[in-house]
């Protein structure tokens, strides 16, 4: 399958955000980088809140090992599909996209339909930056203190993250750290 790009920025938080209006109708892409369901489902049901009036609020993800979208009542592999081809041909995984539409109150045609969901969700990607997915593990180190110094070198030279350091007896250090 070759490299896994992810998006690069904060889980949670949006990413990236685009908005083309055609023949009347609005439709805005909001890009997040995530890592589970749970998170997906709660942003979308923030974006569904927020734009209660939406005619339309589709959606498409990848995660590692799974994927999902949604058409949303337009005719259907008309939006969230293409949009799930997309992660896929991009080969993009803890992503999510989620376009919202407002019917302007002409019908496009499932061509035009196609085309404006994939482009402003397309204009959303593009203002992202793509990095290589990497998986981590959370693992916790016990020393003396004269060695922290050393242990936290050896953990950012291996591209690892210190996420907390605690003083006792000994040293914790707890660290995410790349799964070779």
């Amino acid at each position: 399958m070759g490299l896994k790009y992810t998006i690069e920025g904060e889980e949670d938080v949006l990413i990236a955000e685009a908005e083309d209006v055609i023949k009347k109708s609005i439709f805005t892409a909001y890009l997040y980088n995530v890592s589970n369901e749970e998170q997906i489902f709660k942003i979308i049901d923030n974006i569904k809140n927020q734009n209660r009036d939406a005619k339309h609020v589709v959606f498409a993800y990848r995660l590692e090992n799974t994927g999902k979208y949604t058409d949303d009542k337009e005719p259907q592999n008309t939006a969230g599909k293409p949009i799930y081809s997309m992660l896929e041909k991009e080969n993009l995984v803890n992503v999510l996209i989620v376009v919202t539409r407002y019917f302007g109150g002409i019908l496009l045609g499932t061509g035009p339909l196609t085309r404006a969901y994939l482009g402003v969700a397309s204009k959303a990607l593009n203002k992202a930056t793509k990095c290589e997915f990497v998986k981590y593990e959370i693992k916790e180190y016990e020393l003396d203190y004269s060695q922290e110094k050393q242990k936290v070198l050896e953990i950012n030279k291996l591209n690892g993250k210190v996420l907390e350091i605690k003083y006792e007896q000994n040293v914790k250090i707890i660290a995410k750290m790349p799964i070779k």
